[in-house]
């Protein structure tokens, strides 16, 4: 997935647990305009991850990507700010999702 990121465009950084994550987000909330993350992260709550993240970036785009059902109301962002991709799914599902959210939703 980072690899497909990159050829879009983007810059990314990848962690694979959510306290490298947070820790990677805290040191410089202002490099993240988006913030990809699977339910099934290990290290963190991933809505305690998320939570944190837009206290520092209220702003902050969001897409949640798991085999497993999220409830996104849980999180303390406008659903505009947030979006949900359903596993499994293509590059090509992955990009559209990433443009539906930074066109508002």
């Amino acid at each position: 997935m980072e690899q497909y990121l990159r050829r879009l465009g983007y810059e990314t950084v990848a962690c694979t647990e959510g306290g490298a994550a947070w820790k990677s987000f805290e040191q410089n909330p202002g490099g993240f305009s988006l913030v990809l993350v699977d339910l099934t992260l290990s290290g963190m709550p991933v809505p305690e991850l998320l939570t944190r993240m837009l206290q520092l970036k209220p702003d902050l785009l969001i897409l949640v990507c798991s085999g497993y059902p999220f409830d996104m109301t849980t999180l303390p962002a406008p659903q505009s700010q947030i979006g949900f991709l359903q596993k499994p799914f293509t590059p090509r599902m992955l990009s559209e999702a990433i443009r539906r959210l930074h066109n508002g939703g």
